[in-house]
């Protein structure tokens, strides 16, 4: 898989559901004490996280062959 194969099926997961009636942003705002806005943008920062992350893993792994 691709780097930006990796975004785009990031990108496409809906962490808030339409049909819930307390969606993931929503509770982790509340759980955390946080603005819904910005637990909306500490979830887009776990996706950029996640990407990165296996962009790393895949260096590592072209490095030393594990």
């Amino acid at each position: 898989m691709t780097n930006d194969e990796l975004w785009r099926g990031l990108a496409a997961v809906d962490f808030d559901e339409i049909d819930v009636l307390f969606p993931f942003s929503k509770r982790l705002a509340r759980d955390n004490g946080w603005s819904h806005q910005f637990a909306v943008r500490v979830v887009e920062e776990y996706r950029r996280f996640a990407n990165q992350y296996d962009s790393t893993l895949a260096s590592y792994e072209a490095a030393f062959g594990e």
